[in-house]
């Protein structure tokens, strides 16, 4: 991989002939904002219900710290790439992971901006530079029915 700068550049056919396998590729740096989701449900232990599958969403933002590792690391290994995919299932797979250390906690107190760091944390070694946003934690319509369900034995 060779980087060039930011700049006006021209290609020289002649040239791009010398290396059979050459593509250019192009990597904007600017910062990227995008939606994130929970594909599945998260099983979640709470104090108060038990098992419960809590849904997700939110935004994330990112910026490229390493845009040449990511050209090496994953374009030049053949892989069918979207950066928007792979940013996506980066932030969703790390929240995962994050959500998880909460077990045993309420599910309705969540401190979303410390997972929001947390997050943020687990992913510092991607290459990429994020910020996480949750929009909502909230149970699935068959974990609101038994959680209501319990509360109504507790009356």
């Amino acid at each position: 991989v060779e980087l060039l700068t930011e700049g006006e550049y021209v290609v020289d056919d002649l040239k791009l002939f010398q290396y059979a396998n050459s593509v250019p590729y192009t990597i904007n740096l600017q910062r990227r904002t995008n939606k994130w989701s929970t594909n599945e449900p998260i099983i979640f232990t709470d104090n108060d219900y038990g098992q419960v599958l809590l849904r997700a969403c939110g935004t994330y933002h990112y910026n490229l710290w390493d845009p040449v590792g990511i050209v090496t690391d994953y374009i030049n290994e053949g892989r069918n790439f979207s950066l928007h995919e792979h940013t996506r299932s980066l932030v969703v797979n790390a929240f995962e992971k994050v959500i998880q250390s909460y077990n045993g906690s309420s599910f309705t107190q969540l401190p979303t901006k410390d997972i929001c760091n947390a997050v943020q944390d687990e992913l510092r070694a991607t290459g990429f530079g994020f910020t996480i946003q949750i929009q909502m934690i909230k149970p699935t319509e068959e974990s609101e029915v038994a959680i209501k369900q319990a509360m109504q034995k507790r009356l």
